[in-house]
């Protein structure tokens, strides 16, 4: 994960690379930050994260980022969900309502917990 200034996407050339993956790495969520105060990670195996954005540091478009959330050998990280702290997100998980601002607000690099209802 990483947050990148707009700025650095200000350039001549029509095609830039905006991060460097490793090879099996996948670009799940790409989003434009206005009022965004927290991100909620979802991996395959439903885990939950969530965590402040100001935890996501600044980086530029070259730079490889930080890991958002630990996960297990066969995990991957499945949906990323934003929330701006006013109004709440409902989705649907394995026949459940989820929602997501009732996830703890923890640290990024944690592994999660999974929602049970």
């Amino acid at each position: 994960m990483k947050i990148v200034s707009g700025g650095e996407f200000d350039v001549t050339r029509r095609t830039v690379a905006a991060t460097k993956l490793a090879d099996n790495d996948k670009l799940v969520s790409v989003q434009v930050f206005t009022d965004l105060q927290s991100v909620v990670l979802k991996s395959k195996e439903g885990f939950y994260l969530r965590f402040d954005i100001n935890e996501i540091p600044d980086k530029g478009k070259t730079a490889i980022g930080v890991r958002g959330m630990k996960l297990g050998t066969n995990d991957l990280i499945e949906s990323v969900y934003y929330l701006n702290g006013y109004e709440d997100q409902i989705i649907k998980d394995d026949d459940k309502e989820i929602s997501l601002s009732s996830v703890k607000i923890t640290k990024r690099d944690g592994k999660g917990s999974k929602i049970r209802k």
